[in-house]
């Protein structure tokens, strides 16, 4: 005789009947790893002339890369940079442009 455990409103688990990543509100082994960094690099090259030229001001998610002294004095003519970017589940994001829907749908993030 086999005996039907479920009530009206709850479930049962046993060893020979587990719940699925849905039933406990828990992420499957695929949703987990979309999520991973598989990758960081710097993106395209940025330039900016610094003497005599407007200079360079904060830029989110670059690193300078480069200083050029052309005509080779004591004064940096043109300084480097590139953003860093990261790969998410084959898709490259710039760091430091903060994409709220791109992140929160990756990352459990709060501002």
């Amino acid at each position: 005789m086999v005996m039907d455990l479920r009530l009206n409103w709850s479930e049962f688990y046993t060893t020979t009947r587990k719940p699925s990543a849905g039933d406990v509100g828990a992420y499957t082994q695929a949703e987990c790893n979309s999520r991973f960094i598989t990758g960081i690099r710097l993106g395209g090259l940025s330039s900016v002339q610094i003497w005599n030229g407007p200079g360079w001001s904060d830029r989110s998610g670059y690193v300078v890369t480069g200083s050029v002294n052309g005509n080779r004095d004591e004064l940096i003519d043109t300084t480097q940079a590139r953003p860093i970017q990261y790969c998410i589940n084959g898709t490259w994001y710039n760091a430091g442009v903060f994409n709220d829907d791109a992140l929160k749908k990756h990352y459990c993030w709060q501002p």
